[in-house]
């Protein structure tokens, strides 16, 4: 029964965990506990949810797989190359 009751609560917290790992209200640390608890929680539920990229665009990603985790929790996979592609794609290059 605690597993079903967890399994209905994993896409809410892993939400919050978003809002607060996106934000600048906490520190490094604190930032780092969360997203280690986000990841182990997110990978045995295996949550499907709606992403909203740093971009704007949506996405519908799993929880389960490493870079669908960041993409959900972070907004973005690899900014540095996330960045690359979009100057590169503005520049017409792509």
């Amino acid at each position: 029964m605690f597993e079903k009751i967890k399994r209905a609560l994993a896409p809410q917290i892993l939400r919050l965990s978003s809002f607060l790992l996106r934000g600048s209200i906490m520190g490094p640390d604190a930032k780092d506990r969360i997203w280690r608890f986000a990841q182990r929680y997110a990978s045995y539920f295996g949550v499907q949810a709606d992403a909203k990229l740093l971009n704007g665009m949506r996405v519908l990603v799993s929880s389960a797989p490493r870079v669908e985790q960041e993409i959900f929790l972070f907004g973005e996979w690899e900014p540095l190359f996330t960045r690359y592609i979009q100057d590169t794609q503005a520049d017409g290059l792509i």
